[in-house]
């Protein structure tokens, strides 16, 4: 399958997946149990089934039985996807059919790019497959209509759900644009990949291109980018090659064949230098890029304690729905100042490799049992939940501020000072702990080596990732590391997991010192991201098209905490930026 077509199909994946639960429920805490319809019980038994031919019966029994039901497009689509393996063709081509004929207006679109893109994965009816996408095209509403129409039905959801629950929902008039643009990103970049499958190139030019200026910043812009990127090589066109990769390099979706394409056309047109490329992304991001809302800054209340508010996220890069808490945690940067509120980012390799992952931020989100990202803990109470660029205002208001607002009026449980000195090569801490108060058998000492900003371009669009874990000190102590091909945010396949932080006595001040090695730290992570990349059945076969390990010792920070472990409530911290 071309390149694009499987970014393309990746990023949708990600873009309707949910890699966390809602924004009020709490990681690690066991879902409610719900009884399982009809329908979804049939669906789940005929997609559990390996064997072809009975899959395929057990799939049209679904159609069949349960024909108004939300699983019969799930089951409709597996179907198609089962008579394509089997090859089946004029079975093939009654199912689409089917599939098409049956559908009312509001979802004509959708079903027949579906339809089309099953066609193109499967490589079959290609002719077919070029008919249903010029008919997606065709029944794609424009914007107003679809607005509209999605409104009236989120009213009579929002009637239903509010009678049930008490509480309203739905998506706003940005959110809505959102997903038109979505849609007729992917449609039209269907349409262009069957014609360019098909050898028409000058038609799947101009259907790519008009996805790509629906919304340049888009992963589905991307996609389409990708391959007009390709016609503009083919014609000699270098300044538009470029431009193209600029946009396929800050969404993240290079590859390391396109990546060495982007410098070579980059230096073609620099003479022969690569200087300035970085410069040149980072102010097409700071022009297009995801910013973070704009928020009012804290104003010290009269019952303001003296705690030093510790927020953990959980994220990755290649993550897009991480992008809202990510950014929503940026403007709580902005709100707060260096007393007031830590942020921490540890990056996962969830739901795809991530450059900036390492073990100690492994092995802090097996703490927390992190069930995906993104995932957020304010003083050890962990909660989940994100979207795009257009949720970071709400989940701010929501999910952050007023948390760290009535954190800082709790005097905090514990005091600790830090001091510490830094090399090019290593540094070196001490941290004193007053005796703690609490009678808690589990309390521990943590210490936190953190990079101030990394800049990269991620699958999620984020370039620019601050307060980034690096290092985390560890008693020496390992265990053996869980799989990182399940669906848990845990490690790679092979390497241990260090074991994190002191044990402290209740009642008993003590002292602790501590020295960051850098290079090996930096060799940690380098080992990290290695062993995903050789021994990873998740992740297979891929490669770093860039490896974020190395450490810039001018801009870290260090960062101490005391937590009670079987509450998880973090009783102070503190932090000290490194010169």
């Amino acid at each position: 399958m071309d390149r694009t077509v499987t970014a393309l199909v990746v990023w949708l994946a990600c873009a309707s997946a949910s890699y966390a639960q809602s924004p009020d429920s709490k990681a690690g805490a066991p879902a409610p149990q719900r009884q399982q319809s009809p329908a979804a019980k049939a669906l789940n038994d005929a997609s559990a089934i390996k064997d072809l031919e009975p899959k395929i019966a057990a799939l049209r029994k679904v159609v069949a039985d349960f024909p108004k039901t939300p699983q019969v497009n799930q089951a409709n689509t597996q179907l198609l996807d089962a008579l394509i393996k089997k090859g089946d063709a004029p079975a093939i081509a009654d199912h689409a059919k089917a599939i098409v004929s049956g559908a009312d207006e509001a979802s004509k679109s959708r079903l027949q790019r579906e339809v089309a893109s099953a066609l193109l994965r499967g490589e079959v009816l290609l002719e077919d497959a070029e008919q249903y996408a010029i008919g997606a095209v065709d029944s794609l509403p424009d914007e107003k209509t679809y607005l509209e129409a999605r409104k009236k039905d989120a009213a009579a959801d929002q009637a239903s759900s509010a009678a049930a629950s008490g509480a309203p929902g739905g998506a706003g008039d940005e959110q809505l644009s959102t997903r038109y643009r979505t849609e007729k990103q992917s449609t039209l970049s269907t349409l262009g990949q069957v014609y360019a499958k098909r050898g028409k190139a000058g038609d799947a030019e101009k259907a790519l291109r008009e996805a790509y200026l629906v919304d340049r910043t888009s992963a589905a812009g991307a996609s389409a980018a990708l391959k007009l990127a390709d016609y503009a090589k083919a014609a000699g066109r270098d300044a538009e090659q470029c431009d193209l990769l600029e946009a396929v390099a800050l969404a993240g979706r290079l590859t390391p064949e396109t990546h060495a394409d982007f410098q070579a056309v980059y230096k073609k047109l620099h003479d022969g230098s690569l200087a300035g490329l970085e410069e040149a992304l980072d102010a097409r991001y700071g022009k297009d890029g995801p910013k973070a809302p704009e928020v009012a800054r804290y104003e010290r209340t009269a019952d303001r304690s003296d705690r030093l508010v510790l927020a953990e996220v959980f994220t990755g890069s290649g993550c897009p729905p991480c992008v809202a808490a990510d950014l929503a945690f940026e403007s709580a940067m902005d709100r707060y100042g260096s007393n007031e509120l830590a942020v921490l980012m540890y990056h996962l390799h969830v739901p795809r490799p991530d450059p900036m992952a390492n073990p100690y931020t492994q092995s802090r989100s097996a703490f927390y049992a992190v069930p995906g990202v993104p995932t957020y803990a304010i003083d050890g109470t962990a909660t989940t939940g994100g979207g795009a660029a257009a949720n970071a205002l709400p989940l701010f208001r929501k999910s952050v501020e007023p948390v760290v607002d009535k954190r800082l009026t709790l005097k905090a449980g514990a005091s600790i000072a830090l001091k510490a000195s830094a090399t090019w090569h290593a540094v070196t801490a001490t941290v004193i702990v007053a005796p703690v108060e609490s009678t808690s058998a589990k309390l521990r000492l943590h210490l936190v080596l953190a990079e101030e900003q990394i800049r990269y371009s991620g699958e999620n669009g984020i370039r620019f990732h601050p307060m980034v874990v690096r290092g985390m000190a560890s008693t020496g102590s390992t265990r053996p590391g869980s799989a990182a091909d399940g669906d848990k945010p845990a490690a790679t396949p092979t390497l241990p997991i260090p074991t994190l932080g002191f044990e402290l006595k209740p009642g008993k001040g003590t002292t602790f010192d501590y020295t960051f090695d850098l290079a090996k730290v930096a060799a940690d992570g380098l080992a990290n991201l290695e062993d995903l990349e050789k021994n990873s059945t998740r992740y297979p076969n891929h490669k770093f098209v860039q490896k974020k390990h190395e450490i810039n010792p001018n801009h870290l920070l260090l960062l101490a905490f005391v937590q009670d472990e079987d509450s998880k409530e973090v009783l102070q911290a503190v932090r000290l930026e490194l010169k």
